[in-house]
Parts: C-alpha cells; sequence; structure tokens
C-alpha cells in the first residue's frame, strides 16, 4: 500500500473531479491518501460530500498569479508537510503547485517519486502577453531540472511537452472519470439546447460563443452558459440572450448538462476538459475549436466536429441543428465510444503502475 500525496491549487470545475475520483477510489482500495489543497470560487461544498472520509485534507493557500510573498509562504508550508508525511509519492495538479511542488521535494533532499499534471500548459494561455507566455516556458523548464515527470492528459499535450521542455521526462495517462456518474442526455420536446461549462474567463473565449449565440438566434434554439465568472465577455453572453446559470452544484451541473442537444466548447487552450468528456458520455455530440484536448477527445465527423475559427463553428453547429438523424447517430457514437475509453478505473490502475515504477 502507497502513502500518496496530491497537492493543486487549481482545486475546482475538471481537476476537482478528478483529483477527488482518484483520491476516493485509492482510498477505497486501501492505499493512505493525503490530498492538499487551495480553496477557489468554484471549488464544490462542502467537500465533505465528495471527497471520502478516509481521504486526509490539508489546506494550504496558494495563489494562480505570481506572487512573491504568498508563493514563498506556500513553499515553506508544502516543505514542512512533505516532512511531516514522508509519502511515498507525490502527484501534483496545475501549473503552481507543479512548481512549489517540486522545489519543496527539491529542498527536502529526499528522493520522493514526483508526478506533475498541468492539466493545461500555462505557457499557452493567450491572456498573457508574449513576455509572460516566455517566463512560465522558463519556469517549467527551470522546475523540470529540479525532477519529476511530468503526466500528459492527452497525446497533442505530451507531443507540446516534448517539444517546449527537453528536459522534462514526460509520459501520457489520459484524462478519465467516473462514467457513472454521468446522466445521459434527455429528449426535452421540440426546442434546441446548445450549450457549455465552465467559468467565463478568456481561456473559455465567451465572446466567441455570444456570437455564435447571436448568428444562429431562432425561437426553438436556446443557448446555456453551465458557470459563471466576472470575464467582460458575460455582459456580451446576457446581451445574446444566452442563460448564464450561475455557479451550480456537481449534481445540478449534471442534470442541467443532460439536457443539451449539442455541446460547444469555444477554447482557445486546454488541457484535456473533463467537461467535454462528461458531455461525450452523456450522447451529446460536440462542436468544438482545433486546439490541444479538444482534438484528442472529438473524432472529427463522427462524434462531433473540430472548426479552426467561428465561420467553420456556425457551419457545423446549422448542420447538426438541421438534421436530427447525424445528431442522434453522432451522440450514440460519441456515448458508445467514450464509456469504454474513460473508464476511471483503467485511470487508477495506470496512476498505480505508474506509482509502483512499472
Amino acid at each position: 500500500m502507497k502513502k500518496i500525496l496530491y497537492i493543486t491549487e487549481a482545486f475546482g470545475s475538471g481537476v476537482f473531479v478528478l483529483m477527488a475520483n482518484s483520491s476516493n477510489m485509492l482510498a477505497s482500495r486501501g492505499h493512505e491518501v493525503h490530498l492538499c489543497y487551495s480553496l477557489r470560487w468554484d471549488t464544490f461544498h462542502p467537500l465533505e460530500k465528495y471527497i471520502d472520509p478516509r481521504v486526509t485534507l490539508h489546506h494550504i493557500p496558494m495563489v494562480r498569479n505570481m506572487n512573491p510573498q504568498a508563493d514563498i509562504r506556500a513553499l515553506m508550508q508544502l516543505t514542512k508537510l512533505i516532512k511531516q508525511l514522508k509519502p511515498d509519492v507525490i502527484h501534483l495538479y496545475s501549473s503552481k503547485a507543479g512548481f512549489l511542488g517540486r522545489l519543496a521535494s527539491r529542498l527536502i533532499g529526499k528522493k520522493i517519486p514526483v508526478f506533475y499534471s498541468p492539466q493545461g500548459l500555462a505557457f499557452l494561455q493567450q491572456n498573457f502577453s508574449r513576455m509572460q507566455r516566455g517566463a512560465f516556458l522558463a519556469l517549467e523548464n527551470l522546475a523540470s531540472l529540479a525532477g519529476g515527470t511530468l503526466v500528459a492528459s492527452c497525446q497533442s499535450e505530451k507531443d507540446m511537452i516534448r517539444r517546449s521542455l527537453p528536459f522534462a521526462k514526460v509520459i501520457l495517462i489520459e484524462n478519465a472519470i467516473d462514467v457513472g456518474e454521468v446522466n445521459k442526455r434527455q429528449n426535452n420536446g421540440n426546442k434546441l439546447c446548445l450549450g457549455t461549462t465552465g467559468r467565463i474567463k478568456a481561456q473559455k473565449d465567451p465572446v466567441a460563443f455570444a456570437q455564435l449565440a447571436k448568428s444562429l438566434a431562432d425561437k426553438n434554439i436556446s443557448f446555456v452558459w453551465i458557470g459563471d465568472g466576472d470575464h467582460p465577455g458575460k455582459a456580451s453572453l446576457l446581451d445574446a440572450g444566452v442563460e448564464v446559470t450561475g455557479l451550480l452544484s456537481r449534481e445540478d451541473y449534471l442534470n442541467r448538462l443532460a439536457d443539451f442537444d449539442i455541446y460547444i466548447q469555444t477554447s482557445l487552450w486546454e488541457g484535456m476538459p473533463i467537461a467535454m468528456m462528461e458531455a461525450l458520455i452523456a450522447g451529446i455530440p460536440a462542436v468544438v475549436t482545433d486546439v490541444i484536448g479538444n482534438r484528442d477527445i472529438v473524432d472529427h465527423g463522427e462524434t462531433g466536429f473540430l472548426a479552426k475559427n467561428l465561420e467553420e463553428m456556425a457551419s457545423y453547429l446549422s448542420r447538426l441543428i438541421e438534421d436530427t438523424n447525424l445528431r442522434k447517430q453522432m451522440g450514440n457514437l460519441a456515448r458508445q465510444r467514450s464509456l469504454q475509453r474513460f473508464l476511471f478505473e483503467h485511470f487508477v490502475d495506470k496512476l498505480l503502475k505508474t506509482y509502483n515504477g512499472e
């Protein structure tokens, strides 16, 4: 049995689901699991509802942006926690935890196996300037020198890591989810529901989603954004008549997702998005941007469409809106393939083999 320490700053949305499910299943198999996290606006509450009581929780405040004072404080706390627990394995999720966690493990000096899952590479984030992205890339390369193994969540992310981080050791373990938790798509009548999920932020390009809603406006079509945020794009969504649900509980989120007839993702960059996997498992065809993560999940022309620009997205959406049989065919195939591909039991089996050095 292993003593496993998970550390993340980004304890919300898909990362929350992935880490909660991983911790719970590993604990159920008899491993000693510790989960170190920072609270975010989209962290599901109460934690006790989603985290197995056999998992030990540790709260250490970490901030997403560069903040020397806060980062040094978090580094000291992480170092102290690792010394205290003496874990067999450390697994880090998100860029900030990936940097601080690898540095903390190096400061301790003991050779503890360290794994790092970026879940979206920071130096690809287009809302930052070229100089900032260059700084993120330099920090990732610096952290790679501290050791550890990067765990890519999809093949195209692994390819990007190999091109951009020459000092990094990288392996591939695709993201997965508890497929039994996802509700199958419901047929709720004649009005089509087109939607997306996630925080309203630059990454998700809410302005592009609003433009699609305006261009496809019809009394028999509704557009829904499950989530919330303070990005200026929220005003564009509301102006386009998009229903913004606000932050929902996990259960309410899955219920609303099952209402979708078509899933839309206008992301400018991704890791391997959990929400899209959930949509495909629900039997919902997807029209998404052709970026890392999206292209690893959607089989173009079979379970949905990959679009290179907004005009292509609008064209593919129009095609699915008009062709009921095509929607059903793609949705059924998406569910059939995803139920096999994204089984969480297989994901945890791969994790354990990795932790054991196999």
